[in-house]
């Protein structure tokens, strides 16, 4: 009998000892948990690049239309602080065409930002690539007239 008392204490000992391990190990890994919401943001931001090619074609949308609405907000930002530039600023021997041309190619490029955001904002994600690619050609020819004058 005695015995037999002996092997239930070491039994229930047993278990309450796996069970202790087992909550102290719960409570370690709740007191390393970061709990910072910056930190999770980065993650995701991270997550999204490194594991891009196993999203589905939902979530690869939804980073295309994040993607457009920040290349759209660039592309207003920037050419509001090229148009706000003072010409004298831009080059020393440009004349009054060449800058009615630069400043068309600025408001130019201020629209085509605007349209994609706009593409952004309704999830017209396939017709986005197209008019990048037309800003590209904005880029191109005003790159192509005015590079020279850097």
């Amino acid at each position: 009998m005695i015995i037999r008392v002996l092997y239930i204490n070491i039994f229930l000992l047993l278990i309450s000892g796996c069970s202790a391990k087992y909550n102290s190990e719960l409570n370690t890994i709740e007191k390393h948990t970061i709990h910072s919401s910056e930190l999770r943001m980065l993650m995701n931001e991270l997550d999204m690049v490194v594991y891009d090619r196993y999203k589905s074609e939902l979530e690869r949308d939804d980073t295309r239309r994040r993607y457009a609405l920040n290349l759209a907000q660039n592309i207003e930002k920037i050419s509001k602080q090229i148009n706000n530039l003072s010409k004298d600023k831009l080059a020393k021997n440009i004349d009054k065409n060449d800058i009615s041309l630069f400043s068309k190619y600025v408001k130019e490029l201020s629209t085509k930002g605007k349209n994609i955001r706009k593409l952004a904002l309704n999830y017209e994600l396939e017709n986005i690539d197209k008019k990048i690619e037309n800003i590209e050609l904005t880029c191109n020819a005003c790159h192509s007239k005015f590079r020279s004058y850097l």
